[in-house]
């Protein structure tokens, strides 16, 4: 119905740690998605409640869910699937999402001790600022540490400290992969995200000398689009007057406002496959058991692949990859072959470093691959007439046969005989 108005005043977080408004009534949830606000659902080994209906990135309306252990609400690519598929369990009571309110007194503001001299800035120019670095400060305000290094899906970064922005204590991070920032910046909602961080462990940061810090050469995090799997990083409130448009350009030597999170395409450069001068027992433990590789191993994991599928010859994948994209790529794989992504390259040969120098292989060969696309649909040609058929289970699509070809009654009487009138066949 065209005049059909939602009505947006449920406020949830969604994955992204960015609240949004969501209709939840029945009458709207149950025609999109098939369960109802509040419905437990449980489909392959996921539990996740029923939040409500809003847009997703392309303006369609769907249903969100909150899958337990993620930050927030997100969509399924294939809704029919869980409606199909997923089971109501239970009724769960959702609370509505309210900001936090932040536990630093007055009296803690006026005993911060900046002592900690280092660069501010995501992106471009950088300037320096004096930070807090005490942990029982840097804990209070992130419920992280100085030097303490993390990682949020694909991203890693180190904790810098607490620094006055905007009139409140800010705890700054420096993000060291999958590109490295110039400066530290801060995250929006750090301390809704840092439950979902997992702590690498800790590391000593080095810091700035001098009282002007020049221009940084280092590559520049990406600016793309955001969408609702991306979260923010400002380099400081005092910046985010330059550009509130995360997609438009900044001017140059601008210090620009937010970075958001690279797409799965962008992170750690590109996948490379990787050819080792030999293979063999202690390679592959090496391969799958080091600590210098856990992380890779994980990301396959959570992905739903596998590290040493049955279909890939013995191969070593440090990197999420199926078999569909591995034959779209033609990638022709043999147990000397690990495919990684570039930016793991020196964990990889770290972990080599483990074995003794005889049985140690060296990398021959390094050869980049092609970022996987999917397949876009072809378009629905309305000149084309199809028959619908079920084929062992599978419904079937096949062009009918055209009319110049279509099936008539055996003629009357010889071939030669006249034959009557078709009162059914168009011109006569």
């Amino acid at each position: 119905d065209s005049d059909f108005e939602f009505d947006y005043t449920f406020r949830y977080l969604q994955k992204s740690c960015h609240p949004a408004l969501f209709d939840i009534r029945d009458e709207v949830c149950m025609p999109i998605g098939g369960f109802k606000h509040g419905d437990l659902v449980k489909c392959g080994g996921h539990t996740m409640v029923v939040i409500g209906v809003r847009p997703d990135t392309s303006g369609t309306s769907r249903l969100w869910m909150h899958v337990d252990g993620s930050p927030g609400a997100g969509v399924f690519e294939h809704q029919d699937f869980i409606r199909m598929a997923g089971t109501v369990i239970g009724k769960r009571k959702v609370e509505e999402y309210k900001d936090p309110v932040s536990a630093c007194l007055p009296e803690f503001v006026q005993n911060l001790q900046p002592s900690f001299r280092y660069p501010i800035g995501v992106r471009g120019r950088t300037r320096l600022a004096m930070f807090d670095i005490r942990d029982e400060v840097c804990l209070l305000v992130s419920g992280c540490k100085h030097g303490e290094r993390l990682k949020y899906k694909k991203l890693e970064m180190i904790g810098i400290g607490v620094v006055m922005d905007d009139g409140a204590p800010e705890m700054f991070l420096h993000v060291v992969k999958p590109k490295r920032s110039p400066g530290a910046g801060k995250f929006d909602r750090l301390k809704i995200m840092r439950p979902f961080m997992k702590s690498l462990g800790q590391e000593a940061v080095q810091e700035a000398s001098g009282d002007i810090l020049p221009e940084c050469s280092m590559p520049s995090m990406s600016s793309s689009s955001s969408s609702e799997d991306d979260f923010d990083m400002c380099a400081s409130s005092e910046d985010s007057e330059v550009s509130q448009d995360e997609g438009q350009p900044v001017p140059s030597g601008v210090m620009p406002s937010r970075v958001s999170e690279p797409d799965e395409g962008q992170v750690a450069g590109h996948a490379v496959l990787l050819s080792l001068s030999h293979t063999g027992a202690k390679v592959k433990d090496v391969l799958l058991h080091s600590q210098h590789l856990a992380d890779c191993r994980q990301d396959v994991a959570e992905a739903g692949c596998e590290v040493t599928p049955s279909w890939a010859n013995g191969a070593v994948l440090l990197m999420p990859l199926t078999q569909v994209q591995a034959e779209e790529t033609q990638l022709d794989l043999r147990p000397h072959h690990i495919v990684a992504l570039n930016g793991d390259k020196d964990r990889i040969l770290a972990a080599l470093q483990t074995l003794p120098c005889r049985s140690r292989p060296k990398i021959r060969n390094e050869t980049g691959l092609p970022k996987h696309q999917r397949k876009q649909v072809p378009a629905w040609k309305e000149d084309v007439d199809l028959i619908l058929t079920v084929d062992r289970t599978f419904l079937t699509c096949i062009p009918a046969a055209p009319s110049e070809a279509a099936l008539e009654s055996a003629p009357c009487g010889d071939m030669n005989s006249a034959q009557p009138v078709n009162p059914r066949k168009r011109g006569n």
